[in-house]
């Protein structure tokens, strides 16, 4: 592995010394397809076959009766593709239905179990079984309704459905709610949606607080897995927050993670999407790159959708809009033919991602939007402002905190020129002490120097703090942790904690 001439790093095939236009891993990864089951049942007098069947194409099995004949040899969510030696994978439920009825004592039936696909959070039917079986600690709901009618605070993008029932936001546009009390964690409701989601690398992923403020856009506040449910419904305006679902922790390579969590790539590139169009980056995404990355998705949702690599504007503004795909601060500020004209040039540039003779595939165009996302600083990463503490001597300094800079000190916001603070290897412990009601001293324990004193706003502090023990356990060390809430204390106090 190389660098190119923009500091990209790139592979060269060192039998012929070429540098190819993709990363080799890429191709190598495939989900190898789930070979079928032939299942032999003989009809119960009572129960029949023992299960019943959904009205997909294929034909899906929705559930097992207790103690029937499918009992251990049908799983919830198998895929019916045969019977005897009829093929159905593209037959109307009613013919299946037909088919199994007309065997009086026995049937063989041919199933697939598919994986789960990385696109969708919803749940499959397989895991529906498994979690009404073994249920979870948090309660999981769709929907709340008091007196047959959806509470009013549900039409809002409101903290609560309605009391102890928190509302969680899925990038993908879902909503989910937790009924909880008061030992209710955040971590609790985080392994409920890593268990409902199907989600393997969970690291990666924590609740945060988005907060609206009048004129100046949004806030996102990381949360404490040690936090409970009740602290955060009762902060200050917590009415005009919404606790969003996110990847906060960004894998270094997008490719490793598709490779261990095809859900949670999945997961990442819809989200990534959505701050794109959402200005998340700010000034920092600038107008060729925010277009650059809308032609990139333009591509996958057409191939997605209509299974064709020809891309026509057209046919993506009639059936999305362009608002799908870029920030409102391009539309309004560029003619709307310019916008036009340079998407069709950069769509067919899509092309020249791989090599002459290959078509780009959709999830190599996601890994591509990543990659082309991951040289801005804010993906992934934090900028803070912060007074820090040598001695007697104050200074006000800005601090980058993010998987490629470490904690690093902003020295040049123009020519963005950091200077590094400390890697997240070198960092033992997290401490906050509460100066005064809004002002919070924030201690970083390196190695065995003397720690790095900042004095921070409340809020900035506790996601400088929690930023930084999330990337300490996804680079560093999985089972400790260096930031606790006990170690959150008022000035004074002597006790500290470290879990390991």
């Amino acid at each position: 592995m190389t660098a190119n001439r923009d500091g990209r790093e790139c592979f060269i095939n060192h039998m012929t010394q070429a540098i190819p236009f993709d990363d080799p891993r890429l191709e190598s990864y495939q989900i190898v397809p789930p070979a079928p089951r032939s299942v032999e049942m003989r009809r119960d007098p009572v129960l029949g076959f023992g299960f019943v069947a959904g009205s997909e194409k294929p034909v899906v099995v929705r559930s097992v009766t207790p103690g029937g004949p499918s009992e251990g040899k049908l799983i919830p969510g198998d895929q019916i593709v045969m019977i005897n030696d009829e093929p159905v994978s593209a037959a109307r439920r009613e013919r299946v239905i037909d088919l199994v009825r007309s065997c009086k004592e026995s049937i063989l039936l041919t199933v697939i179990q598919p994986y789960p696909s990385p696109k969708s959070a919803f749940i499959s039917a397989a895991k529906k079984a498994r979690l009404k079986s073994n249920p979870v600690k948090v309660r999981f709901s769709e929907e709340v309704i008091i007196n047959g009618q959806v509470s009013e605070t549900v039409k809002d993008n409101s903290l609560l459905f309605m009391p102890n029932v928190l509302k969680v936001y899925l990038e993908n546009g879902q909503t989910k709610s937790f009924r909880f009390d008061c030992s209710t964690s955040i971590k609790d409701v985080i392994l409920t949606l890593q268990e409902k989601l199907s989600i393997k690398g969970i690291e990666h992923f924590s609740l945060m607080l988005e907060q609206r403020t009048e004129g100046a856009g949004t806030k996102l506040l990381l949360l404490h897995e040690q936090e409970t449910l009740t602290q955060v419904t009762q902060r200050p305006s917590s009415h005009k927050m919404r606790c969003l679902f996110r990847i906060s922790f960004v894998p270094k390579d997008p490719i490793d993670l598709l490779r261990r969590d095809p859900v949670a790539f999945e997961y990442l590139y819809v989200q990534s999407c959505n701050d794109v169009v959402q200005e998340r980056f700010g000034p920092e995404l600038k107008y060729d790159i925010a277009l650059r990355l809308a032609a990139l998705q333009m591509y996958i949702a057409t191939v997605t959708t209509k299974q064709t690599q020809k891309i026509s504007l057209k046919y993506i503004e009639k059936e999305w809009g362009l608002e799908t795909f870029l920030p409102s601060a391009v539309l309004q500020s560029m003619k709307e033919k310019n916008i036009k004209k340079a998407l069709s040039h950069l769509v067919k540039a899509n092309q020249n991602l791989v090599p002459p003779g290959k078509k780009l595939s959709a999830l190599q165009a996601k890994v591509h939007y990543l990659k082309f996302l991951s040289d801005l600083r804010l993906y992934g990463g934090r900028v803070f402002k912060a007074t820090l503490v040598q001695a007697e001597k104050r200074s006000e300094v800005t601090l980058l905190v993010g998987p490629r800079y470490g904690i690093s000190h902003v020295i040049n916001t123009k020519t963005n020129l950091v200077a590094l603070l400390a890697d997240f290897s070198h960092v033992n412990r997290i401490e906050m002490f509460t100066e005064e009601e809004s002002l919070v001293r924030v201690e970083l324990h390196v190695l065995d120097v003397k720690p790095i004193t900042l004095l921070m706003e409340s809020s900035d502090a506790m996601n400088l703090a929690c930023l930084t023990a999330g990337y300490y356990r996804l680079l560093v060390d999985s089972r400790r942790s260096i930031f606790n809430m006990a170690n959150k204390k008022n000035t004074g106090t002597q006790e500290t904690v470290d879990t390991q």
